[in-house]
């Protein structure tokens, strides 16, 4: 059920990529490490337009809590699609309380 309370109503995976399989047939694959929760956003035109314009790419802007450890190489899972970070960790707000983190979708497939 819907709750306008909660800021961050959605679950979302977060893990690496690891290589499975044996020669000549290797593949990369996401493997969980653990779950957290955020609140997955899909760019304004607005923003999309400024990174086409960059020549960036940005699919998906995630607002989690600001204490939560987040490395460069965490990607994160949200539908089955996976995402990597896109340029550095935004204090949104400048208060210390939410992050939020510009994704990309990356080509790895799920294990």
């Amino acid at each position: 059920m819907f709750d306008p309370y909660d800021e961050f109503p959605h679950t979302i995976r977060t893990g690496i990529i690891k290589k499975v399989g044996e020669y000549p047939i290797i593949k990369e694959r996401f493997v969980s490490e653990k779950t957290i929760k955020g609140f997955m956003d899909t760019p304004t035109v607005s923003e999309q337009l400024k990174f086409h314009q960059m020549s960036e790419d940005c699919d998906r802007n995630l607002y989690i809590p600001y204490d939560l450890p987040i490395s460069t190489n965490t990607l994160f899972e949200y539908e089955g699609r996976i995402y990597g970070m896109q340029g550095d960790v935004i204090d949104q707000g400048g208060q210390h309380e939410i992050k939020m983190i510009r994704l990309k979708k990356v080509p790895y497939g799920k294990g």
